[in-house]
């Protein structure tokens, strides 16, 4: 594809496909929105984008890929820093070539390029990834900036261990330790990942012992950052290293340690969901700025879990009480989180449509709302949630009424009815 604007890019996929722009937005969002943003009008959001890029059968990537994307420049790294946070690399690297190409001033560079190396990095383009990595070395050592040449050193360490070339990843790890080092403030989790790679690739050489001094080293970093999936998985390296080393006793006692860890995980996870549970309840009592709080702490501990389902329903939550205070730049992209941590299964993609729903509403954008409550409610009643669909129809019937379509209102109120009157004969319950 040549440069072109995403908009002009979009236009030309819809004509080649046959379709119309009704047909493209069904679902999606609105026709008018459709017209806007091929006619580079509208700034439309990832969720719009990751829809249109669905319905047109092309990768998000790719219709990303070398446009003149005018969107906020801070607002799209926004989005592409989200990606990064759920897994999406590979989504989020052209968002973040355009953003290296393009930030004005806006943004820092070294960060940009640096978010970009690591999906390089995760996507296992690593001679892209051992490019970019130079480049932000470069900037970071003119700016004196130590804490970024750690990070960077740390990850071209980690790019030389899946190169197999062990001896290498040592050298670039231990250079990243002694730029971890030099911080004025240490950074625990920073240091603790660098030493627990540097036993990785001790280990990889057969250098068991330094592997065991590595990992022994990082478990008094990891044991202060209060990170117990990382410890966990640190312990089990250690009883592997020492059971190498013959020690069968410090083998024995480090795999317990890592069992008893793994099970109070479980543990931790059920007192996160009942910390976001009562996170909920004060936000339902108006408290909306210490529930939004509480709520994306319990958002970070379950992605530190591996949880990423739970992650995303709190997202939901977040996002809900965001719209509530007016925050809708925030709710909007905590949808978009929650987009990339649930599965791709009717409930969860009801609940999303919802919450977009709701912030379309709260911009007083009618026509996307209605549109977003239609395909929350064809979702909602695939997945037999009768309360939530009940929710939603009503929305959208007050908002028929408002547009004047008392028709389609009272047919959705009726619909309402009819279930309400299944669902209770269900339950057992005669009327």
């Amino acid at each position: 594809m040549q440069d072109t604007s995403l908009g002009q890019r979009i236009r030309n996929l819809r004509l080649q496909k046959g379709f119309t722009q009704i047909e493209l937005a069904k679902g999606i969002c609105t026709p008018s929105m459709i017209s806007q943003i091929e006619s580079d009008r509208a700034r439309p959001s990832f969720k719009v984008l990751n829809g249109v890029a669905e319905r047109l059968e092309v990768p998000l990537e790719k219709l990303l890929s070398n446009v003149d994307m005018h969107l906020d420049v801070v607002s799209n790294y926004k989005m592409a820093r989200a990606m990064v946070a759920s897994g999406e690399y590979t989504s989020a690297i052209p968002l973040l070539n355009g953003l290296s190409e393009a930030s004005h001033g806006q943004l820092s560079i070294s960060e940009v390029l640096y978010d970009l190396g690591v999906c390089y990095l995760k996507t296992n383009q690593l001679e892209a990834a051992d490019q970019t990595f130079d480049q932000v070395f470069e900037l970071a050592v003119l700016r004196q900036d130590r804490h970024l040449a750690a990070r960077v050193l740390w990850n071209s360490g980690v790019l030389e261990l899946y190169r197999k070339k062990n001896q290498l990843a040592v050298y670039k790890l231990e250079k990243a330790l002694r730029e971890a080092d030099g911080i004025k403030e240490v950074d625990v989790m920073l240091t603790g990942s660098i030493l627990y790679d540097l036993g990785r690739a001790h280990t990889q050489c057969g250098e068991p012992d330094k592997a065991v001094s590595s990992y022994e080293e990082a478990g008094k970093y990891l044991e202060t950052a209060s990170n117990v999936r990382d410890l966990a998985h640190l312990y089990f390296e250690l009883s592997k290293s020492y059971k190498q080393l013959g020690d069968f006793e410090k083998a024995i006692a480090y795999s317990d340690r890592a069992t008893v860890l793994f099970a109070g995980m479980e543990n931790l996870i059920l007192k996160t969901k009942i910390e976001c549970e009562t996170a909920v309840l004060l936000g339902e009592e108006g408290q909306h700025t210490s529930a939004i709080e509480m709520l994306q702490t319990g958002r970070a501990q379950f992605l530190d879990f591996g949880e990423r389902e739970e992650a995303g329903t709190v997202c939901l939550m977040i996002g809900k009480f965001q719209v509530l205070s007016g925050e809708l730049e925030g709710a909007q992209e905590s949808c978009e989180q929650a987009r990339l941590l649930l599965p791709d299964i009717p409930l969860q993609r009801g609940r999303i449509w919802n919450l977009a729903g709701q912030i379309a509403l709260k911009k007083n954008d009618r026509d996307e709302a209605i549109t977003c409550f239609e395909k929350a409610a064809d979702l909602l009643q695939k997945a037999d949630v009768f309360s939530a669909w009940e929710a939603v129809i009503r929305e959208l019937a007050e908002l028929y009424d408002e547009v004047q379509d008392s028709k389609r209102a009272f047919e959705l109120m009726d619909a309402a009815r009819k279930m309400a009157q299944i669902e209770m004969r269900r339950r057992g319950i005669s009327l």
